[in-house]
């Protein structure tokens, strides 16, 4: 077949992807079966769709057991959507392979678990990812500090999972990036001035960090001046932290007056 992209969002498809026909389609660029009603498990055979680029599986949520190793195999694949499924287990370790990789999106599968650095160390695609979203999964461990190597990436979300110690303060080392929320965690420590200041030194365009919900204590200062400094930081929410919750007005005062631009700014506290 030289069918190039297959689109059967929001169809009544039903049942279980079958491998005869994934075996098919195997010259498909995109297939997206968002909202279809799938069920059971991605077959393995998916790893035959070699030259897929785009794959939208979400909010089928029938859709369930591992995450398939094979889709590390696509090397071709852009766009990775699986957000709204009932899938378990870790992120497979073979998405370090997805050298091309520009969007991954696996959200609200509550049964996902395990750690960041296991599909994170040596990832080929930390030139090319420029946007993650991994929230309300059950993700946990310490935040890997290759985090910082991404160097495309512009908008990462971690939030509602059970990551633990502090933010690795690598996390201001990506050049271009606009979003860092890690908002419902169990972090530690403070926010790290060191995040703040090479995000002023380096990226002009940084404007959300939202940290609430976790538990994070720092010191008598425990927002830093450097976040201030970063020109066109629109939002900072920094709720729902033990050190935070007895924050006195004068400290937050001091930050706004080190705010070094006039662009609209929102704090919540």
């Amino acid at each position: 077949s030289q069918l190039q992209v297959l689109d059967l969002g929001s169809t009544q498809v039903e049942g279980p992807l079958v491998e005869s026909l994934l075996e098919a389609l195997i010259n498909v660029r995109q297939l997206r079966l968002n909202d279809a009603k799938l069920a059971g498990q991605i077959p393995t055979t998916i790893e035959k769709m070699s030259n897929l680029e785009v794959l939208d599986l979400a909010n089928n949520p029938a859709l369930s057991g591992p995450i398939p190793e094979e889709l590390g195999y696509l090397f071709q694949l852009q766009v990775l959507i699986l957000d709204n499924n009932s899938f378990t287990g870790p992120i497979p370790f073979t998405f370090r392979f997805l050298k091309s990789l520009r969007e991954l999106f696996l959200t609200n599968n509550p049964y996902v678990n395990g750690k960041l650095d296991g599909f994170m160390l040596n990832g080929g695609w930390k030139d090319s990812l420029h946007e993650m979203r991994l929230y309300n999964n059950s993700l946990a461990g310490p935040l890997p500090t290759e985090l910082g190597e991404l160097t495309s990436l512009r908008k990462l979300d971690l939030s509602n999972n059970e990551f633990t110690n502090e933010i690795p303060t690598q996390l201001g080392a990506v050049p271009g990036i606009e979003e860092i929320i890690l908002r419902g965690n169990q972090l530690v420590g403070g926010i790290p001035p060191e995040l703040g200041s090479t995000l002023q030194e380096s990226n002009f365009d940084f404007k959300v960090l939202d940290v609430s919900g976790n538990a994070l204590t720092g010191t008598d200062t425990p927002i830093p001046t450097e976040l201030a400094r970063i020109p066109r930081l629109q939002e900072l929410k920094i709720f729902d932290n033990p050190q935070f919750e007895t924050l006195k007005k004068p400290k937050v005062s001091k930050f706004l007056c080190n705010r070094v631009t006039t662009q609209a700014f929102a704090m919540y506290t």
